[in-house]
């Protein structure tokens, strides 16, 4: 290996061939194949082989080698294209078959390595955009398809009775061109042929010239027709959550593979939207309070707390569709929820309030979520919903302005979600979760954060919150401070190790405070 290619593994030098295989592989009747396709594919993400390139990587002064990173970052973002546009394809397919659900999750990796809300710098000199955060285009999947548009009778999905006949179509509508079907005919017959073990001989391309040909035209057709058609972010995120709350109407609920899919979709979903917030953290957090996060939330927000609040009625269903959602498919809806919460939520309902407008989503009232998750962690006999709950409810502590925290109510309304959550006597990952309310509030009078007590455990680090807004915080809490170190001592007594460990952290934290 050359010095220029020092670093790069043998993976990324196959990337055309491995990645054309998988999209073939994707197109074939098995599902077998499909799955072991999103296998690969999920391991090239998790290598970072379908992820950009890290700059620093590769040069000490940044600029030594940018030719070189910029073809790889191109090849790469190629390649991840490719995959986003056949994933996604298969996705909003209604038929659900065996390997899908971990299907869901590769395509879900793929995506979160490119989400990156400064769009300009990051794909500096490349011409291929894999992931688009682009807000202005509600109605698409693809940018510029219309995709929700034209699909809005059929959302759901239908069922793929002949494999070959749903990809057709589902390409024309988001307008993926496929190669010529003899190669692709031909591609198969060889497939099954030479490698009826399923494995990809890697010395094909010498043993047969003409297949390779056949290959390389197949993969240049799919990138040439894709090269300006980027996936949504928006539109990954309402196929992901329409895929785990509205399967199709003749999906066996029943079934444990449908159910492990819509699970694995809400669970990618909730992923993606924490790659956001990870983005926010690092990049222009104030562009991103008052632009992504806040569309995204309030997109998803309707048929999330619909399906939450059905949930409080007899039978559990949803009353369109007389859909009955599991305990898990609540848990993780409201996963999603908290997920979503942006620094800063509510503020903008704030000054509406104060100029007497109602443009404003009530999804964004920090009374209306405080009271349909506490009810939540109440009401509820499954235990994974209540901890979600309560972990939402700490999602929100987080994420309310301090201005708002200040006020007696909202803050008194906070404390008593953690005492009740905390009170559970029978699970103890729901007590943890009501501690981890505390430590939520605590953490944002200290730009450190909680030092105390294993990380893993709490999961609670500093707060970006200005000195003053600190400052603000502190005096909300000390009034607050004897009644938090009742609650945290009573966690030092408890008899698993991860509701002590909380509560010690809580009191080493407290202890100092005048």
């Amino acid at each position: 290996i050359s010095s220029k290619e020092a670093g790069v593994t043998a993976q990324e030098h196959l990337l055309e061939q491995i990645v054309g295989a998988c999209l073939r592989a994707l197109e074939d009747v098995s599902w077998a194949r499909r799955a072991a396709a999103g296998k690969g594919i999920g391991e090239l993400a998790g290598m970072d082989i379908l992820a950009p390139v890290l700059l620093e990587s590769f040069s000490d002064d940044g600029t030594a080698h940018t030719d070189k990173i910029r073809k790889r970052m191109e090849r790469r973002a190629r390649a991840s294209v490719a995959v986003l546009h056949a994933g996604v394809r298969i996705i909003t397919k209604g038929r659900i078959w065996t390997g899908k659900a971990n299907f869901v999750k590769s395509i879900v990796k793929v995506a979160t390595k490119w989400v990156c809300l400064d769009e300009k710098q990051f794909f500096v000199g490349c011409s291929f955009k894999p992931l688009s955060m682009d807000i202005d285009c509600a109605d698409d999947l693809f940018v510029a398809d219309e995709w929700f548009v034209q699909n809005e009778e059929t959302l759901t999905g239908e069922e793929e009775k002949v494999p070959e006949e749903g990809i057709s179509k589902t390409d024309e509508t988001i307008g993926v061109k496929e190669s010529p079907a003899s190669t692709v005919e031909e591609n198969k017959t060889n497939k099954c042929n030479e490698a009826d073990d399923g494995t990809l001989d890697l010395d094909e391309k010498d043993n047969s010239t003409t297949e390779n040909h056949q290959i390389h035209v197949q993969q240049d057709s799919i990138d040439s027709s894709i090269a300006t058609s980027s996936l949504l972010f928006s539109g990954l995120c309402r196929i992901l959550m329409v895929q785990g709350l509205a399967p199709t109407k003749s999906m066996n609920l029943s079934s444990p593979e449908n159910l492990l899919y819509r699970v694995s979709a809400l669970t990618g979903l909730r992923d993606l939207l924490d790659a956001m917030t990870k983005a926010s953290q690092a990049e222009d957090a104030d562009k991103f309070n008052c632009t992504n996060g806040r569309f995204i939330y309030n997109m998803l927000a309707p048929a999330f707390f619909s399906t939450i609040e059905s949930s409080l009625k007899d039978g559990a269903t949803n009353d369109d569709s007389g859909l009955k959602y599991e305990p898990v498919i609540i848990s993780r809806t409201i996963d999603c929820v908290s997920a979503a919460f942006w620094k800063g939520i509510g503020s903008e309902l704030e000054a509406a309030k104060n100029n007497s407008s109602n443009t404003l989503s009530e999804y964004e009232d920090i009374g209306f979520l405080l009271e349909i998750l506490t009810q939540r962690f109440q009401e509820d006999t499954a235990w994974t919903v209540r901890e979600s709950a309560a972990l939402a409810c700490g999602s929100l502590a987080r994420n309310i302005p301090v201005q708002i925290l200040h006020r007696r109510v909202a803050l008194a309304s906070i404390l008593e979600s953690a005492e009740r959550a905390f009170a559970d006597r029978k699970y103890w990952r729901v007590r943890v979760a009501g501690l981890k309310i505390l430590c939520a509030l605590i953490s944002r009078t200290d730009s450190r954060g909680l030092q105390s007590g294993p990380p893993n455990v709490y999961g609670i680090g500093g707060t970006s919150d200005s000195g003053s807004d600190r400052q603000l915080m502190l005096e909300a809490l000390l009034p607050q401070k004897e009644h938090i170190l009742k609650l945290a001592r009573k966690g030092l007594k408890d008899s698993q190790a991860g509701v002590t460990a909380s509560a010690s952290s809580i009191c080493a934290s407290v202890i100092h405070w005048p």
